[in-house]
């Protein structure tokens, strides 16, 4: 082997440790309060094998959450559980796998359809996976992605779409309906506002890529209503950049 293909590859071999460390030195910097050695240093292999190795979520029937947050689903959802779901793909199945009904929200038409052929193909038929889009914005008055009111999105190409609908399909089932609310789809903190009375006290709230500075606002909402966070920062799934999944426990 050339001294150019033995260099080209020990490269290839450093360059994601050195981005993992990368981002373990950001997060010291950024949130230090969130650091914790137990949600990164056992999950290289896996960040590396898959934010790196061209895989799928919805064909490895796995959610896209920092890494020790899917440890702890796997060691907390029970059989009887009912889960609901603002954002469906992969994830969808990992929980239709280990819980009694699932029921997830997806706002775009094409993946909602790969998506339940997904479903379809793996023979689960637990689950309740609905197609609601956005709807135009009134583009007269300016709406906040972090105010759980106006029904916002800062993802690109929905800056202008009102997703009221989208947050309200919640609203049709009874007060403690679900053990589990996953939000993570598109305006979170109006999806998480619906949620709240949803959960049956004891359960929780899903909230990924929590440390987002426009999703602080509802979450010091759940602190000040009494529930209790528990985070997971650190590697995600198929991404590069660390993220933070944080589960709010409803109290009892």
């Amino acid at each position: 082997m050339s001294f150019r293909r033995r260099l080209g590859s020990a490269l290839g071999f450093v360059r994601p440790q050195y981005r993992y460390l990368r981002e373990i030195l950001i997060l010291l910097r950024s949130r230090p309060g969130d650091f914790t050695l137990g949600n990164i240093v056992p999950y290289y292999s896996a960040w590396n094998k898959l934010a790196f190795g061209g895989g799928s979520a919805l064909n490895d029937a796995q959610p896209w959450l920092a890494f020790a947050a899917i440890r702890f689903l796997e060691s907390h959802l029970k059989s009887g559980m009912r889960v609901f779901e603002y954002g469906s793909g992969g994830s969808t199945a990992f929980y239709a796998k280990r819980v009694a009904e699932i029921h997830s929200i997806e706002h775009d038409s094409d993946w909602y359809e790969r998506v339940c052929q997904s479903l379809n193909e793996r023979g689960l038929d637990n689950c309740d996976v609905r197609y609601v889009g956005p709807r135009p914005m009134d583009t007269s008055k300016r709406a906040d992605p972090a105010n759980p009111e106006d029904y916002a999105s800062l993802f690109e190409g929905f800056e202008n779409s009102d997703f009221t609908e989208y947050a309200k399909a919640i609203d049709g089932f009874d007060d403690g309906s679900f053990d589990l609310v996953v939000v993570d789809g598109r305006a979170r903190p109006s999806c998480a506002k619906h949620a709240m009375a949803k959960v049956k006290p004891g359960g929780y709230i899903l909230f990924d890529n929590s440390e987002r500075p426009h999703y602080s606002g509802i979450q010091e909402a759940l602190a000040k209503s009494g529930w209790t966070r528990r985070a997971f920062y650190g590697p995600h799934s198929y991404v590069i950049s660390f993220s933070c999944t944080a589960f709010w426990r409803k109290p009892i």
